[in-house]
C-alpha cells in the first residue's frame, strides 16, 4: 500500500436479528431493518495491480487479507454483490488472524515483507478503530 487518498465512503448497516427492539418477532425469516447510511472519511489504499496475474507470494497473500478486511469494514464493495456492507465481526477476525501470522513469522520475513506486514497491520487496526468510532456516533 503506497499512496493513500482521503475518500468519503458510504456504507449501510443491516439489522438481521429475528426480533425487534421490543422483543417481538419480525415478519418474514429474512426481515431487515436498514439503518441510515452514514458517510465516513478514512484512508483507502489505491487499488493494487491484479494479483492473479503473477505468482502467489507472502506479500500478495497479506495484501489479499488486508483487502478482505477493508471490505468487511464497509470501506470497499463486496465483489459478489457490488454493495458496501460492514461485517465488523469478520473484519475483527481477519485482523486477529493477521496478528497471529505476524507473531508466528517474526524473524522469517525479508525486510520488505516485514515492513509491508507491519504497515498493513497497523493501518488495519487504526482504520477499524475509526470505523467503530464513526458507527457509535
Amino acid at each position: 500500500m503506497t499512496e493513500r487518498d482521503e475518500q468519503t465512503v458510504a456504507f449501510k448497516v443491516v439489522d438481521r436479528r429475528r426480533f425487534d427492539d421490543e422483543g417481538e418477532a419480525r415478519e418474514g425469516t429474512q426481515a431487515e431493518a436498514v439503518k441510515e447510511t452514514e458517510k465516513i472519511s478514512l484512508p483507502v489504499p489505491e487499488p493494487e495491480a491484479d494479483a492473479s496475474a503473477g505468482p502467489l507470494t507472502f506479500s500478495v497473500f497479506i495484501q489479499g487479507l488486508a483487502h478482505q478486511t477493508l471490505m468487511a469494514m464497509g470501506l470497499i464493495p463486496w465483489p459478489e454483490t457490488g454493495l458496501i456492507e460492514a461485517r465488523l465481526e469478520h473484519a475483527q477476525e481477519t485482523i486477529d488472524i493477521l496478528s497471529i501470522l505476524h507473531e508466528k513469522t517474526k524473524g522469517n520475513l525479508s525486510i520488505e515483507e516485514k515492513q509491508l506486514f507491519d504497515t498493513i497491520l497497523y493501518e488495519l487496526r487504526m482504520t477499524f478503530v475509526q470505523v467503530l468510532q464513526k458507527m457509535n456516533n
